[in-house]
Parts: structure tokens; C-alpha cells; sequence
């Protein structure tokens, strides 16, 4: 029997799963996460400003390795064994026939220690009930984002609706960027109407700057600004688990390894997610829900073809598109090719988060919180 271990509990990584569980009298498939449970992370901001509760994006994983009739272990892997078909957890080693790479990825620090460990970040639900629980606290006057992605908007919109739905006085929130514009990969008109919408807000952009330090509970930029009794929170980037680099594969920057077309490493390994570097058009794709679904689908059947002795399939991406919420029911992107803002994408935001809930009981959660928390 062909033993199979898929290393990551996260959306590409359920997919493979969920798909070659249909095979678990054929194969021997094991699932590895460092984390008990699957976190909803799309929504893992609405979790700062209380708009949705933890139970409803949290699934444990041996609760579906059970549904699924496979096996589960609750494990950090430190390092992974091309040459010798094994991965080494713990004390341990477990060896495959095929694996699957599919650990998401994690906030960069760019190996700034102090930094590390002055910031908050935004990895997991445990990160945000911390936020969350700090701003419970009040022991802040300002707070400091530094980044201005996806990430570090959303943050910085749901602290601000913190205050307004508890009708406190709202303390200043800052976007610390390094480049010129937040979202400055995006088209211009969503650079436009995000920041049009942050000044509506109240939230300041600092732009061209970076955090220097963070000495005594104070933030010290690049610039010379200085924010006293401030709350930083980390959001400038992110990059895949430590182990991925020391396999010795070619990867980019942020970690990502490079992949064939038919998303493998060597004929029995094969990458995916966030782990995993593919172009498309001369550009890398983008870290997205989708395309770690599609692809953990993909790699998954071509397990299946290569153990069948079948044709592989090549990976095509299909960009169905994205969007950038913001807390005061504003929002923005690109959706099949055409532009929408407003309440519209608010509202098909949360409809592909509700659609892609792993249960019933969290997706009508999700709908009654949103519901009562408008």
C-alpha cells in the first residue's frame, strides 16, 4: 500500500486530503501540521473587531482526518529527506511513497529578533484573540501597522471598528509603508479608493518609512517619528516555514520553491499553496485561497495518475479574482475581470468565505454573527 504524506493543515493541503481520502482503502495517507486545527484565515481580522467569533473559523483536523478515514499527527516537521523519502518530526521520522508539500506560509521578520518579539502578527486565530485581548486591555495610545498589503489594511479597519462599534474614543492608527503607495502592486484605482477610504476612516498612512526599533513601548521610525505607548502590529511581508529552505531546492525570495507544471519537486514530491513558486504572464502568482484549493486538488489527482500510471495534468491558474475588505463595509477588487466596490464587495466577499466554511455549523455561525454585527 502506497503511503502518502500530505505536510500542512491548511487549504491546499485539506484539499489533497479531502480528495485522495476517497482512495484510504488504496493508500496509506497520512496528514502533519504543527496546529490541532484548521483556521478560517481570510477572516482572521473580522476576529480583532469581534465581527465574527473563533468557534466559527476553527475546524480540528483530527476531527476530519476521522470523517475522512485517515491518519492525523499533531507535529512540527523540522526537516524533509528528498533523497531519502522521509520527513523527520519530533523524535521521529516518517517515510513516504509521495508527499505532499502544503505549509502555508508565516510572518516575515527578516530575521529581526527584537522586532519578533515586540510585534504582534496576524499567522493564526490564537494571534488575533491576542490583538484582540490587547485591545480589550487599553494600555495603548497608538497603534502602528506596519505594511500596507492586503494584511495590514484589513488590520488597521478593524481596529478602527473596534472603538466605533464600543463607542470608545478612538486612538490613532498608522500604516507604516515602505513603498510609495499601500497596495502598491494593485491597480491604481484601488491604491485610490482604499486610501480615500482609510483618510474617511481616520487611519493615517506613513508612507516611504519603515519601524526602526521599538524601545521602552515606544515606535521609532526610519523617519525620526516616534509613537509612544504604542501597540505595533507586524504585517510587512510574509515567507514559507524554515524547513522549506533548508532542503536545498531553488526557491524565491520568500521561500516559495520552484515547481514543474504538473506542481512537483521530483516525480514523488510535489508543492503547493503557498509553498509553491509558479509564473504566470512573467509574474509570480499570488498567494490566494484559490489557487491553493486548485492546486492541492491537482496535486492530489496526480498522485493518483502516477500511481495508476496515468498522464498528469498540467496546473493552469484560473484567477477568479480578489478583493480587499475594509471594516466600515467598504471594499474593492477585481471579480471575473470586472471592477466592484461598495457593499456588492463586501457582500461576495463574504459569500466565498461562508461557501469555503469546511462545516454547516461554521458557516451558518459566520452568517448569524455578520448578521447581528453589521
Amino acid at each position: 500500500m502506497k503511503k502518502i504524506i500530505i505536510i500542512g493543515g491548511g487549504f491546499a493541503g485539506i484539499a489533497a486530503a479531502d480528495l485522495l481520502s476517497k482512495y484510504r482503502n488504496q493508500f496509506d495517507i497520512t496528514l502533519i501540521d504543527k496546529k490541532p486545527d484548521f483556521n478560517f484565515l481570510p477572516m482572521l481580522p473580522d476576529v480583532i473587531s469581534n465581527r465574527v467569533s473563533v468557534k466559527f473559523l476553527r475546524c480540528s483536523l483530527s476531527d476530519l482526518a476521522a470523517k475522512w478515514g485517515i491518519k492525523f499527527i499533531n507535529a512540527f516537521v523540522h526537516d524533509v529527506c528528498l533523497e531519502e523519502n522521509k520527513i523527520l518530526y519530533a523524535d521521529n521520522a516518517l517515510n513516504y511513497d509521495y508527499l505532499v508539500l502544503a505549509a502555508g506560509s508565516e510572518t516575515n521578520f527578516y530575521n529581526d529578533m527584537n522586532l519578533q518579539k515586540q510585534a504582534f502578527k496576524l499567522d493564526n486565530l490564537e494571534d488575533a484573540v491576542l490583538i484582540l485581548n490587547d485591545l480589550n486591555s487599553q494600555k495603548y495610545e497608538n497603534f502602528v501597522i506596519c505594511g500596507g498589503g492586503y494584511t495590514g489594511v484589513e488590520i488597521a479597519t478593524n481596529i478602527r471598528r473596534y472603538f466605533f462599534k464600543r463607542k470608545l474614543a478612538v486612538k490613532p492608527i498608522f500604516i507604516v509603508e515602505k513603498s510609495k503607495e499601500v497596495l502598491d502592486r494593485l491597480p491604481q484605482w484601488m491604491q485610490e479608493y482604499t486610501c480615500l477610504n482609510l483618510k474617511k476612516m481616520g487611519i493615517e498612512v506613513i508612507r516611504q518609512a519603515e519601524v526602526k526599533a521599538v524601545i521602552d513601548g515606544k515606535i521609532m521610525l526610519n523617519n525620526g517619528k516616534i509613537f509612544p505607548k504604542a501597540g505595533l502590529i507586524w504585517a510587512a511581508g510574509v515567507k514559507t516555514p524554515d524547513f522549506l529552505s533548508r532542503i536545498g531546492l531553488k526557491t524565491s525570495f520568500q521561500g516559495r520553491v520552484f515547481v514543474d507544471e504538473y506542481l512537483r519537486i521530483n516525480p514523488n514530491c510535489f508543492c503547493v499553496g503557498d509553498n509553491a513558486y509558479i509564473e504566470t504572464s512573467g509574474q509570480p502568482l499570488r498567494m490566494g485561497v484559490q489557487f491553493a484549493i486548485a492546486q492541492g486538488c491537482l496535486a492530489a489527482k496526480n498522485i493518483i495518475r502516477s500511481i495508476q500510471r496515468g498522464k498528469l495534468k498540467k496546473y493552469h491558474a484560473l484567477d477568479l479574482g480578489y478583493i480587499i475588505p475594509m471594516a466600515n463595509n467598504k471594499a474593492c477588487g477585481i471579480i471575473l475581470g470586472l471592477k466592484v466596490t461598495g457593499l456588492v464587495a463586501v457582500f461576495l466577499h463574504y459569500l466565498m468565505c461562508v461557501f469555503r466554511s469546511l462545516s454547516i455549523r461554521n458557516r451558518l455561525g459566520i452568517i448569524g454573527n455578520l448578521w447581528r454585527k453589521k
